[in-house]
């Protein structure tokens, strides 16, 4: 209990891999604590590091599965891992850091593998968050996560509709 107290101590000031020392140190000493594997999900969030996160939230509702705050942390996380699919980033590898110059001219084309892959994270973030807001009908934050849900839908649709058009194949016209 004292490591997850320092680290939502290290947590509030802004020293995320403070904190996730901590948690992951709390882990080590009792691998059955759900504020523990909770609050590592968050820390592991915060930092961008989304599919680690992904494990330890997936832990955490295993425990607690009518948690609304998890879900939410779960839709944030899968959300997350779509969006580094969209932006090409590999959340193992440091972090390159380009100019403005630069940036603007990478252009990323996704594979229709990888769109499919944005579509079920985005779906499934979705899922999550309406979990919460089922958990939770009365969310002070029932506005904005619904409005999120709708943001997801539309990425939803688009990467969907990118996908089924790189796969169509034209048929040849019979010739008379």
């Amino acid at each position: 209990q004292e490591l997850n107290n320092k680290a939502q101590e290290s947590l509030r000031t802004g020293d995320i891999e403070t904190a996730i020392c901590r948690l992951q140190s709390s882990v080590d000493l009792d691998e059955n604590l759900f504020e523990t594997r909770y609050n590592l999900a968050v820390a592991l969030t915060q930092a961008g590091k989304y599919k680690k996160a992904k494990e330890q939230i997936e832990i955490a509702l295993n425990m607690k599965p009518n948690t609304p705050e998890a879900y939410y942390t779960k839709g944030v996380i899968l959300e997350g891992i779509g969006a580094n699919i969209i932006d090409n980033v590999d959340e193992d590898e440091p972090k390159e850091v380009l100019s403005e110059e630069e940036f603007d001219l990478e252009v990323y084309e996704l594979s229709t593998e990888e769109k499919l892959e944005v579509v079920q994270y985005f779906e499934s973030a979705c899922t999550a968050f309406e979990k919460y807001l089922e958990l939770m009908p009365e969310a002070g934050d029932k506005t904005q996560v619904q409005e999120k849900i709708a943001s997801l839908k539309d990425s939803i649709k688009m990467y969907s509709e990118k996908t089924s058009k790189t796969n169509v194949k034209e048929t040849p016209k019979k010739v008379k």
